[in-house]
């Protein structure tokens, strides 16, 4: 009874199951049917969002991250980039006693933002915040939330110096989302402008696999051969 059902449902009546001409059609059903699935499989995980966006230390990113400071980029610009990522909302400047170029917020409310040329999967830097509760959020092409870190200020022992008498940056904030999903980050304090430096920004891109792709050319390059011994096949019966 299964061998009926499983024959039945690819096209192969049990009765007539030696007919080569039947035996391929089924075949070919059952080549249709998997490449539909396997693609199908494919696009639901290329869109499934990851579930594993976690802290990232510094000494955690891999080999082929990028790293990006503001030295040598021209004071009081307020758009600073590196070809593929740009920082604005911002101004870069040198604070007195700091001990590098860094990018501050300004006396705005407006967070500081990374956009990128093409989705990364993970971000992040260095930065000084005046001893207030800091937060770094990742967000798709789309504009919705990826993921949002924040440091609480009990995380932040170094940055309870007052902005004035600012002697480096104090702290790391990275994320790492585990896909290549985010196009642009913001950074941010509860505080209202003029309390934010962000300096030596690193961020990488995850290499992804496609192992369905080599599937699918399996199974077309298949269908092509099976195709032809159908087509060969048809011609033998209609000559015979």
């Amino acid at each position: 009874m299964v061998w009926r059902s499983f024959t039945t449902l690819f096209g192969l009546h049990p009765d007539i199951l030696g007919h080569s001409l039947i035996d391929q059609r089924g075949i070919m059903k059952l080549i249709r049917l998997l490449s539909t699935t396997i693609c199908s499989l494919g696009l639901v995980l290329s869109t499934l969002p990851a579930a594993n966006a976690a802290p990232i230390a510094r000494d955690s990113f891999g080999p082929n991250a990028v790293n990006y400071n503001f030295d040598g980029t021209q004071f009081g610009v307020t758009t600073a980039t590196d070809g593929f990522m740009t920082v604005s909302n911002g101004v870069v400047l040198n604070v007195p006693n700091a001990i590098t170029t860094s990018y501050f917020d300004g006396g705005d409310a407006s967070p500081i933002r990374m956009d990128f040329a093409s989705p990364i999967s993970a971000l992040g830097l260095d930065f000084f915040s005046n001893f207030a509760d800091t937060g770094l959020g990742l967000f798709d092409a789309g504009n919705n939330l990826l993921s949002w870190l924040i440091l609480s200020t009990n995380q932040l022992s170094g940055c309870s110096i007052p902005s004035t008498n600012i002697s480096g940056l104090c702290g790391f904030i990275g994320v790492d989302f585990g896909s290549n999903s985010v196009a642009y980050a913001l950074i941010d304090t509860p505080l209202q402008g003029s309390e934010l430096l962000i300096d030596n920004i690193i961020y990488q891109t995850t290499e992804v696999s496609e192992p369905t792709t080599f599937a699918l050319m399996g199974l077309g390059l298949l269908g092509l051969f099976l195709s032809r011994r159908k087509s060969t096949s048809q011609t033998s019966l209609l000559a015979a």
